[in-house]
């Protein structure tokens, strides 16, 4: 049976005539949220709120309800009434009389609310709740419920449980296994990042490793993910199923490069998953998204677009843009850095996610606010976005570190079995082949995220080297004598290209521009951001100077 939470989550809408006018978590309006904590006086954590109900004249949230897995709060004009739920022993909906200071009657819509201490009545000046209905809602919690608690409403499943961290990873297992019947370096590799963004202490990566090594007796995914549904905090059911399907879709994309939601074995774990057509697209399209977020030539203004669009996607199919990033993003950004890169373009909210540092976001921020004047003689969002996208590569690199540290400490371990074996008589052979074919899969997958971090670190140098060159602004940083030798060792890495642009009114167009050309050695973009900024391509008085010489040109 569902909790109190999801209890509420699911019903609270149906009673009022507008559902635009009840806000649920996480898709709560934060000015409307901030307004409606301030006005009912709640004092407890934000993360909690399940719903509010807008009943106020200016639709400013600052009267009607707000609920928690504990509490009911109820605010008509000044009154405020705290009704704890766990208290509520009937409801039932009345015609309350009152009279004014002149003896006039007056006839409001009320329910009345027995508790253990007291009876309170809610009253309310609107007429779109449905007193009726709140009077059933408010029964249905009393009679159908015995524990009353507040939740997060959007955990990281990095901070649920480690069984169900456990299950959640077999079957991304059973997936590599019943592709080939084995797990090869790759797979083994997507596996140990993904060990490493939930965070499996080395206990539960040492268990892992014993369900790999017998592909023989695999647990079916059917009790797999009743063991994530019974663990899983109330009312995140739904979206860890997604998180579920997006992970196995990543990895097969990461396989096959091909980012598709149509596979075999997605095909037959979907019913147990109860994910439908609209979920899986969901997820591909953030799939997709992702690797484009690093992307320069994927402008703010394009990122913004973008997750606006999958909110609306998400908002339609009725889960939380969030459920998708519960286990990081798929480029290797942890959830909290996926949260903070987002926040720098006032998606702060978008994804729900709880428990999330956001220091990285303030960071972010500030650098965006120095590339602004760059911006405004360049007219370019792309290096605007340039700082952004630098902080949301460390990142990437720091969790490459992370799992690095994760395959050293296995790595340890896996000797000191080693050692023993060799020590031990009898079954040694088969035991010690046992851990040296452990050991060959943490060498290859270290190569692959030692690559994998070498290219995310060139990748954060490419910042410092715009990614279309403006080559009058070039020849303006280099017209002295002690600059001109910069000039051509600037030129070496790019060539020309024809591109695509998109303006904001939809339209397309295409034009040649130098576009600098891959490379996977950061020493070698360490040594041409140098050069720009040894030339001071990036300052605003060469900007300026460029901007001159064109209008007298």
């Amino acid at each position: 049976m569902q909790g109190i939470n999801a209890y509420i989550k699911a019903n609270i809408s149906e009673l009022v005539d507008n559902e635009k006018l009840c806000y649920v978590s996480p898709n709560i309006d934060p000015k409307k949220l901030k307004n409606a904590i301030n006005a009912f006086n709640y004092d407890g954590n934000e993360e909690s709120i399940l719903a509010i109900i807008d009943t106020s004249l200016m639709k400013t949230a600052k009267e009607g309800a707000l609920i928690t897995g504990q509490r009911l709060i109820w605010k008509d004009w000044s009154k405020v009434t705290n009704i704890e739920l766990a208290d509520i022993q009937s409801a039932e909906s009345i015609l309350k009389e009152t009279k004014n200071d002149k003896g006039k009657v007056k006839t409001e819509e009320a329910v009345r609310v027995a508790c253990e201490a007291e009876t309170v009545d809610l009253v309310g000046s609107s007429t779109m709740i449905d007193y009726d209905k709140l009077a059933q809602f408010l029964n249905t919690i009393a009679n159908d419920f015995d524990s009353y608690e507040e939740q997060a409403q959007m955990l990281p499943i990095a901070d649920l449980n480690e069984k169900l961290k456990l299950a959640y990873l077999k079957i991304i297992v059973n997936m590599a296994f019943d592709d080939d019947g084995e797990v090869d370096g790759n797979e083994f590799t997507q596996l140990l990042e993904l060990m490493s963004r939930l965070k499996l202490s080395h206990e539960g990566r040492m268990a892992l490793r014993e369900y790999m090594a017998d592909p023989d007796v695999l647990t079916p995914e059917s009790e797999l993910i009743n063991v994530i549904d019974e663990l899983s905090p109330d009312g995140m059911r739904e979206s860890i199923h997604i998180s579920i399907a997006k992970d196995l879709i990543h990895i097969h994309s990461a396989l096959t490069n091909t980012v598709t939601g149509d596979f075999d074995y997605l095909n037959k774990v979907r019913s147990a998953l109860t994910v439908g057509d609209d979920e899986i697209e969901l997820a591909v399209d953030a799939i997709k998204n992702d690797k484009k977020i690093l992307d320069r030539e994927y402008t703010d203004d394009q990122i913004t677009a973008s997750i606006k669009d999958l909110s609306a996607k998400a908002a339609a199919v009725g889960v939380p843009l969030g459920a998708v990033y519960l286990s990081g993003s798929v480029v290797g950004i942890s959830a909290a850095g996926m949260t903070s890169g987002l926040a720098t373009l006032g998606f702060g909210g978008a994804l729900g996610l709880s428990s999330m540092a956001t220091g990285i976001g303030t960071a972010v921020i500030l650098g965006v606010v120095a590339y602004r004047g760059v911006k405004k003689f360049t007219q370019s969002a792309t290096e605007e976005g340039d700082k952004r996208r630098e902080l949301m590569l460390q990142d990437v690199i720091r969790q490459g570190q992370k799992t690095m540290h994760m395959i050293i400490e296995d790595v340890n371990s896996i000797v000191d079995q080693l050692n023993g074996a060799m020590q031990t008589q009898g079954q040694q052979n088969s035991v010690i082949n046992k851990l040296k074919t452990m050991m060959q899969q943490y060498v290859k997958s270290m190569k692959n995220v030692s690559q994998q971090n070498m290219q995310a670190e060139a990748n954060k140098q490419r910042l410092k080297s715009p990614e279309v060159l403006d080559v009058k602004r070039l020849e303006a940083c280099t017209d002295k004598p002690a600059t001109q030798k910069y000039r051509e060792m600037v030129l070496a890495f790019y060539a020309e290209e024809e591109i695509n642009e998109t303006d904001k009114n939809g339209k397309e167009s295409k034009r040649f521009v130098m576009k600098l050309q891959p490379s996977d050695s950061d020493e070698e973009m360490e040594k041409l951001g140098k050069i720009f900024e040894t030339i001071e391509y990036r300052s605003g008085s060469n900007a300026a100077k460029q901007a001159l010489k064109g209008a007298f040109s």
